[in-house]
């Protein structure tokens, strides 16, 4: 069966007894993995017994044909529900997926990870066919996601989190889920159970490695800064954000810097336009976008937004190099900041 997005979580809390394989895939490979885990978890009670989950990857089964067959027959030792775990899972393995799924007569549950995956997989073919395969997709996070997630985690924890710092933590959070769970993590221990996190906290806490990563590319783009927007991109690939996600993000910026923009032409004096964004510009910032206030204007705010979309649009055509073509975007963003100078 195939699990849309509002069936995932009720499946998580509650798996069908009569799904027996699963394959999770997606480009958001934090995702991928945490689905994982509570899968496993919630199938044997206690994911890190050896002796409940067998782990194979998939060059275990490249190499050796039966073994992907032979652990989903294999008794525990100790008793209880057992499963496999199989990582890095291509279409190279369908076969031998199909071929098991097919059988159904395999005691342990299949839990497999896979990267991103078209529609036309024949691995996801496989699982989303079968009356007793699912097969899940983790895509990456937008905003919303973001914010939702970073405030269960936080009550999960008892830490409170202001709704201002709420809103800053989950424009700095990057697309990927692992990434940001790491983050949410960092914060969790700063705060201590039973503690609040108020604006400045966060700001302090995530601060530096803010700078470098999303926002750095945002101020390097509209301040016409190519050298720094090359920079700061590369970084925050590095640091796990999406190409996608900056689009994203700085659409979010020229968003709120049109919003100042139209107060200004309102007659609305800049300072009192700009402390009336929520979440509040990041102090390490606020002369800098004060200086894109007094540079910009509602007509090359509204352009940059349709080069933003566009970009995004082509995004999400097959074939396009994501990477690329947002980087491509940026830049063209960046070169009419740089006439603005």
């Amino acid at each position: 069966m195939k699990l849309n997005a509002r069936e995932i979580e009720s499946f998580l809390n509650n798996p069908n007894p009569d799904v027996k394989a699963v394959l999770i895939y997606g480009p958001d490979h934090g995702l991928v993995h945490e689905r994982a885990r509570v899968l496993l978890s919630r199938h044997t009670g206690d994911m890190s017994d050896p002796f409940l989950v067998a782990e194979l990857s998939a060059k275990d089964i490249r190499d050796d044909p039966a073994r992907l067959a032979d652990e989903s027959q294999s008794q525990s030792l100790t008793g209880g529900d057992r499963a496999v775990w199989v990582r890095d899972v291509t279409d190279s393995l369908a076969g031998s997926f199909a071929s098991l799924i097919k059988a159904g007569d395999f005691l342990n549950l299949i839990v497999a990870e896979a990267g991103d995956l078209s529609p036309r997989s024949k691995l996801r073919k496989v699982f989303e066919t079968s009356s007793c395969g699912a097969a899940m997709g983790c895509y990456l996070d937008d905003s919303r996601t973001i914010e939702a997630m970073a405030a269960k985690s936080m009550a999960e924890c008892g830490v409170e989190i202001s709704p201002d710092a709420l809103k800053f933590l989950s424009r700095q959070l990057g697309n990927d889920r692992l990434t940001s769970r790491q983050e949410i993590d960092k914060l969790v221990l700063f705060a201590g159970v039973g503690g609040r996190l108020e604006l400045s906290d966060v700001e302090m806490a995530l601060g530096d490695s803010a700078v470098h990563t999303i926002e750095g590319v945002i101020y390097a783009a509209m301040e016409g800064d190519a050298p720094g927007l090359d920079y700061a991109f590369q970084g925050a690939l590095a640091a796990g954000v999406s190409a996608v996600g900056l689009l994203r993000a700085t659409q979010l910026h020229v968003q709120r810097l049109h919003l100042v923009l139209a107060k200004l032409n309102a007659g609305m004096p800049m300072d009192a336009a700009v402390r009336e964004l929520r979440p509040p510009v990041f102090f390490k910032f606020k002369q800098r976008f004060l200086r894109q206030c007094q540079r910009w204007n509602e007509e090359l705010a509204v352009g940059a937004m349709s080069l933003l979309l566009e970009g995004e649009a082509r995004c999400k055509s097959s074939g396009i190099p994501v990477n690329a073509t947002c980087h491509l975007s940026l830049m063209k963003i960046c070169t009419a900041a740089r006439k603005l100078r």
